[in-house]
């Protein structure tokens, strides 16, 4: 009985009250979308990358870096160790 009266409040020809309109503007819709998704894609794709790829080679080289500074104070410190043993005998 209220499926009866959901279906006859529905405007006739129109399945779940959707008309053709209203498909074409969902269309039109979905065709803007896609569209300013390949205009964003062509024109920020590369320059994006791009500062990505900058970051990334400024931090590879901040850890290469690190790691020169660390081995350089293991050396300084093994020589202050050995002094030091040296004071002592």
């Amino acid at each position: 009985m209220r499926f009866g009266l959901l279906l006859s409040s529905f405007p006739p020809n129109r399945l779940f009250g959707i008309d053709m309109v209203t498909v074409l503007s969902a269309g039109v819709n979905l065709l803007n979308v896609a569209i300013l998704a390949l205009v964003l894609a062509l024109l920020l794709y590369r320059p994006v990358r791009n500062v990505l790829q900058k970051r990334t080679d400024k931090i590879r080289d901040q850890l290469t870096h690190a790691e020169q500074e660390m081995s350089k104070a293991i050396e300084l410190r093994q020589q202050y160790e050995k002094k030091i043993e040296e004071i002592e005998r």
